[in-house]
């Protein structure tokens, strides 16, 4: 297990220090850069499963799988906008979910806004 972040949070740093778990940080301002370094690193990581959470990170994970994957790829919708009908950017982010193997909301309120 590890995990990519893409900002500099050290709130939890030190609980999955103190269980070894790998952490990367693709620190980027440019949004294309940084959605190319995720990509790349998604790719040559050897993962089985990859989990992302939120509309940006979802999107990365979901652009890396692009042609083809080797992982499953699992993600979260915590709160969707319900302007995801009306946001141009929102609407492209959500047809990215058909490269997913699963999306997971937190709640059948979320799902009923994903899956129209």
């Amino acid at each position: 297990m590890s995990f990519l972040t893409y900002h500099e949070e050290t709130f939890y740093y030190e609980i999955l220090e103190k269980e070894e778990i790998d952490i990367t940080c693709i620190q980027e301002s440019s949004y294309v850069k940084r959605l190319f370094k995720v990509r790349k690193f998604i790719r040559k990581g050897n993962f089985d499963i990859v989990l992302s959470f939120l509309a940006a990170a979802n999107f990365m994970a979901e652009f890396a799988g692009i042609p083809y994957r080797n992982w499953k790829l699992i993600v979260g919708e915590r709160s969707t906008n319900p302007n995801i009908y009306k946001s141009a950017k929102l609407k492209f982010y959500r047809l990215f979910h058909f490269f997913s193997d699963y999306i997971v909301a937190n709640s059948h309120a979320n799902m009923k806004i994903i899956e129209k």
